[in-house]
């Protein structure tokens, strides 16, 4: 190698501005590569969309209350507790 090929070649490498990085690109780029970091946000993320669908679908308000249920006791004839589709063998009250 000649020594008069090296100085311009780095004064063309120096001629072009070099664009650096924000903390927030950083922290960025080093949370893509952590996959336990980003597994852990897609399972944060399902569970506040969980949390704010779940209700919608529901098919009764959260705080209402059935006040025709209140003073009915478990029926066993039909496998069921408090007119819920529980088998009455997974009931707590099942002997």
């Amino acid at each position: 190698m000649k020594q008069g090929t090296l100085v311009p070649a780095l004064e063309s490498v120096l001629a072009v501005p070099v664009e650096g990085r924000s903390p927030w690109q950083d922290a960025r780029m080093r949370f893509a590569r952590n996959k336990a970091a980003v597994a852990s946000l897609v399972i944060l993320l399902l569970i506040t969309l969980a949390c704010a669908i779940g209700p919608m679908l529901l098919p009764n308000a959260f705080d209402s209350t059935d006040w025709n249920m209140m003073s009915s006791t478990p029926t066993f004839a039909t496998g069921t507790c408090s007119a819920r589709t529980i088998p009455a063998a997974t009931c707590s009250c099942a002997a």
